[in-house]
């Protein structure tokens, strides 16, 4: 139809960014939420695709600082995976500024590192090393989830 009209609306909204920038969030219906909070674009993108694939609503954040900003706001997901060392605001210390706010330490936390296992010393749900495996991956956001 000529203008859109009769159209479905798209899932997809945009959330402005403090430093001018937009982050995308995909809406499923009828999904939980899921924040992942990661540098590597590799790493993001096949955490993005394999979480929308099995029907999550995905927000991503490319830095730590981006996560803050959207927690600010009042976006509250229903698990957040964290990758340690990020940018601006590391991993560590989102995990902290989490654990210190009684709404949001009740939110799930998923740690994705490469840092070797006797170098991770974090209060998280789990921790899983890069590279991932998907299932268990996968397997632990579901149990997780369902928890709530």
């Amino acid at each position: 139809p000529v203008g859109g009209a009769g159209r479905k609306p798209s899932p997809e909204a945009r959330v402005d960014r403090s430093d001018g920038g937009s982050l995308f969030l995909i809406e499923m219906p009828n999904s939980q939420r899921i924040l992942i909070v990661e540098d590597d674009p590799d790493t993001r993108a096949s955490l993005y695709q394999l979480l929308t694939h099995e029907g999550y609503s995905v927000l991503t954040a490319d830095n730590g600082q981006q996560a803050l900003d959207l927690l600010d706001r009042g976006i509250r997901p229903h698990l957040i995976m964290v990758d340690l060392m990020l940018p601006r605001v590391t991993g560590f210390d989102l995990l902290t500024y989490l654990s210190t706010d009684p709404e949001l330490r009740v939110i799930p936390t998923v740690v994705i590192t490469a840092l070797p296992k006797d170098e991770v010393r974090v209060i998280a749900d789990v921790v899983f090393h890069k590279p991932l495996a998907f299932e268990p991956l996968m397997t632990k956001l579901r149990s997780l989830l369902r928890v709530q």
